[in-house]
């Protein structure tokens, strides 16, 4: 009787495995992020919002690397005044460097995460279409498994709907 009870255990525990497998699908956010023209988009459109501000940035650290290198070439032959001046005008201009540097690099950060918050909302959106059309109860991201069969993977049909929306 026991082993009746034991087996009729295993067998509803498998089914019951067996059932919620059928119902998982897959989703590989890796390949989605590198794959996806709409994240090249996004992030060609960052590239050219920011970039007089990275060319700003740029072209003060050029200024500031050749205000060193002349204050170390000419230092023993400055008068105290003028090597005073431009150790000054060094020091203010790291600190506007650095500054700046922040702040494109907090502004970037805003820019990236409202355009990523944005695209990964339509990523749910379209999983959620395709878990309802394919009867999927759960779509799990493929890091985050030891295995998946392929027939799970819902990636290329992500894209697919990706590209058409655009």
């Amino acid at each position: 009787m026991k082993r009746l009870s034991i087996v009729g255990i295993c067998f509803a525990a498998l089914w019951s495995v067996s059932s919620l497998a059928a119902g998982v699908g897959v989703i590989d956010m890796q390949q989605i992020f590198q794959n996806s023209k709409q994240v090249k988009q996004i992030n060609d459109g960052l590239e050219k919002q920011f970039a007089s501000q990275k060319q700003s940035v740029e072209s003060l650290n050029k200024q500031l690397q050749a205000n060193i290198d002349k204050f170390k070439k000419d230092q023993a032959v400055m008068d105290t005044k003028t090597a005073n001046t431009l150790k000054d005008s060094i020091r203010d201009q790291e600190q506007k460097l650095q500054q700046q540097q922040t702040d494109l690099q907090r502004q970037l950060f805003e820019a990236q995460n409202k355009a990523m918050t944005q695209f990964l909302d339509k990523i749910k959106g379209i999983v959620k279409g395709i878990a309802s059309s394919q009867d999927y109860d759960v779509v799990l991201p493929k890091n985050a498994l030891l295995y998946s069969k392929d027939n799970l993977d819902v990636t290329t049909k992500v894209l697919d709907a990706l590209d058409k929306q655009k």
